[in-house]
């Protein structure tokens, strides 16, 4: 398998010709997908985080407003969600989301740094999560500690794989690459196959949040973006057969969301929602305040609005956020 660039243009051509033929529907009555971060509180300080978590927000959800919108996700009949922060686990309403969403046989994942995950918390994971993303972004101890702005974090974090995979569970290694770990990047993948992982997805660096901030530690170069390129392309034919994917995550996988018809939705701690975690967006409102039935019909508009498909139309590399007016998630814009 070879790393392919999607065809944003090809995407929009076979929908809209999917459409026409009636295959495809302009709309769909309900999400098919979606990202909740019912976080932001974070026990990591990752110099590349894009949505700069660390503390919890002061207008979270409450305890009962998530388990409502649990209890609404459920009732949409949401075929796959995916609960992510911050680190969900330090939300108090994170196992009962999660009971809540394998009760009402929502296919359900989960994004974390593996911290927290244990010898008496780990049956849970693997019973309620179908899939489980780690972060590790190092072959070595100083690397990944370094990047993660904890002593002791990977540690934890091998320690979480070993014991997902000792428990039968399943999980994906994500890496981000920047100048600190490409290096490394060739063992780590031997390293995540050697763990039992499943996949191993490898994207650069968003240049929103934190990242922004860290822009000159954080930024690869164009020679070490075809470097990687090349390090994946070859890895990839290596294990072409074997009981792992690599991934490579492309640079302009942004545009592909802003398409339609419209298929996930993106949930913030506080309860609003917008189109996708990493594009700029206009709210379709806030489940504060809104139904989620009331918010999806509002999402409908938002793909046909004429100046949105004009500013995502700008995102068309990881780092053409560094364009726009008003960099997403630094302190002080969009719901911080």
């Amino acid at each position: 398998m070879k790393i392919k660039e999607i065809d944003v243009e090809g995407f929009k051509i076979q929908t809209d010709q999917r459409k026409n033929e009636r295959i495809v529907p302009d709309y769909f009555n309900t999400p098919l997908i979606g990202l909740w971060e019912i976080t932001r509180a974070c026990n990591l300080r990752c110099i590349f985080c894009y949505n700069n978590s660390g503390k919890k927000l002061s207008n979270e959800l409450t305890h009962e407003q998530k388990i409502n919108v649990a209890k609404q996700i459920v009732g949409a009949k949401i075929y796959r969600m995916c609960i992510s922060g911050g680190e969900p686990i330090l939300s108090p309403s994170f196992w009962d989301i999660a009971k809540i969403f394998k009760d009402g046989r929502i296919l359900c994942n989960t994004i974390t740094n593996g911290w927290n995950i244990n010898e008496e918390n780990v049956s849970l994971y693997t019973k309620y999560f179908y899939r489980i993303q780690i972060s590790l972004d190092g072959k070595n101890e100083e690397t990944h500690d370094k990047i993660r702005g904890r002593k002791g974090s990977w540690n934890n974090t091998v320690n979480a794989c070993k014991l997902i995979h000792k428990n039968r569970g399943k999980f994906i290694i994500a890496v981000v690459v920047t100048p600190s770990n490409i290096h490394e990047i060739s063992e780590l993948i031997d390293f995540a196959y050697a763990l039992g992982a499943e996949q191993i997805r490898i994207g650069e660096v968003n240049f929103i949040g934190r990242a922004a901030k860290n822009i000159s530690t954080v930024a690869l170069s164009s020679k070490q973006t075809a470097e990687l390129k090349k390090i994946v392309t070859k890895k990839q034919d290596e294990y072409n057969g074997k009981m792992m994917d690599i991934n490579f995550v492309p640079k302009n996988q942004y545009w592909v969301s802003a398409k339609n018809p419209p298929a996930f939705i993106y949930i913030l701690p506080d309860g609003t929602c917008g189109v996708d975690a990493f594009l700029p967006f206009l709210s379709s409102g806030s489940l504060k305040e809104k139904s989620l039935e009331e918010i999806w019909t509002n999402m409908k508009s938002i793909h046909k609005n004429k100046d949105f498909i004009n500013y995502c139309s700008k995102i068309k590399s990881n780092k053409d956020f560094q364009k726009l007016d008003k960099i997403h998630y630094i302190k002080g814009e969009l719901h911080d």
